[in-house]
């Protein structure tokens, strides 16, 4: 009886965990839902953070015990294995994996103990440990078409994110001549306007206390404006988000075109965008955080603000059909992306020119063995 009042408590967290943003489901809801008493949550939990950190627990120990087994005579057999046993998790856990998002936005241990397993399953895939370096190019581009495939239908096939890691991206290429600009300046492209003073109060406010403390009163007020002037401009605070996510985009794909510089390799323009957009980032790094909580209120503002980032990959490859090229500009950003997270969110002590430019060679060769 107390298992099974325990399960029903776990499975209508999952639901409504995955289902909404954490701050707006109460203990009073997930007990209703599972159709039991407020007192009897208590029994089993402390709070409602209590059943959300041991869903993301759950998941990790799942995985953990998936990953702990990495089968297979050659590397790339047990890449395979790896990359398959990851994907899967990430679909057959669905649920558990949306709140786990959720986890590593909140909770800043969760990336380190899901960094920690995916080392571990490494070192048996390559024998040997793997560096910083080397994590990133093996798992970040995995991770992010795995999150594309599970919310934004974005087909992939492994075998292509596996010969990407073993064999690189731009074989032959070399990265000589390439030369890192200081980064700078970073305009926020607003008029005095009132709609973009609005956004300009926006990007502040969202950037650091974060969607869900902010009120449209609080933004108006920011911005020398009233409630009235606000919704003259934009329907609904939901709808304000998605404008800020645009510009968001828009300033980040405007900052990358300015800094580009046109005789570059496919190589090296990759690396100089690198380089640009972790920049970018470290400037604003309340815009990372205001694209990450965005996925929690409207998925398809942010499918939305990666696909336009793909589109303006997909023109220099032209030389691939739409799918090849498709996933190639997905595993690329999601080098990006993994890389802004360590240098921007978690302040890795990695030197970000470094680790560039080794991740430039795995854009060559790939890591073999």
């Amino acid at each position: 009886m107390a298992k099974d009042t325990k399960f029903k408590l776990i499975n209508s967290s999952k639901i409504l965990f995955s289902e909404r943003w954490y701050e707006t489901v109460s203990v009073a809801e997930i007990c209703r839902h599972a159709g039991l008493s407020n007192g009897v949550f208590y029994r089993y939990f402390k709070s409602k953070e209590a059943i959300f950190r041991a869903i993301v627990d759950d998941l990790l120990e799942y995985l953990r015990i998936e990953l702990d087994v990495i089968s297979g005579r050659t590397v790339a057999q047990r890449l395979h294995t790896f990359f398959t046993k990851v994907y899967r998790v990430c679909f057959d856990k669905s649920l558990d994996v949306t709140i786990f998002r959720e986890g590593q936005y909140r909770f800043t241990d969760c990336e380190s103990h899901l960094r920690d397993i995916y080392l571990s399953a490494l070192e048996k895939v390559y024998g040997r440990a793997v560096d910083e370096a080397e994590y990133l190019y093996i798992t970040a581009g995995l991770r992010f078409l795995n999150t594309r495939a599970l919310y934004d239908k974005v087909e992939f096939n492994i075998e292509d994110i596996e010969r990407f890691v073993l064999e690189g991206v731009f074989p032959g290429q070399t990265s000589d001549g390439l030369h890192f600009q200081e980064p700078g300046p970073f305009p926020l492209d607003l008029s005095d306007s009132a709609s973009d003073r609005l956004i300009g109060a926006g990007l502040k406010l969202f950037g650091k206390q974060g969607y869900n403390n902010v009120n449209v009163f609080e933004i108006a007020r920011d911005a020398g404006l009233s409630v009235g002037a606000f919704y003259l401009y934009f329907p609904s605070k939901e709808d304000f988000l998605a404008r800020i996510l645009n510009q968001i985009g828009h300033l980040v794909r405007f900052y990358l075109r300015s800094k580009q510089t046109s005789q570059q390799s496919s190589l090296n323009r990759e690396l100089e965008g690198m380089w640009n957009f972790v920049n970018y980032f470290r400037e604003h790094p309340e815009f990372y955080e205001i694209v990450r909580e965005a996925e929690f209120v409207s998925r398809l503002w942010v499918q939305d603000y990666y696909d336009r980032f793909v589109q303006g990959y997909e023109k220099s490859m032209m030389h691939l059909d739409s799918a090849q090229s498709r996933v190639l500009a997905n595993f690329l950003i999601g080098l990006n992306h993994y890389l802004g997270i360590e240098l921007v969110l978690r302040s890795s002590e990695y030197d970000p020119a470094d680790t560039i430019r080794r991740i430039g060679k795995f854009l060559v060769e790939g890591i073999p063995s």
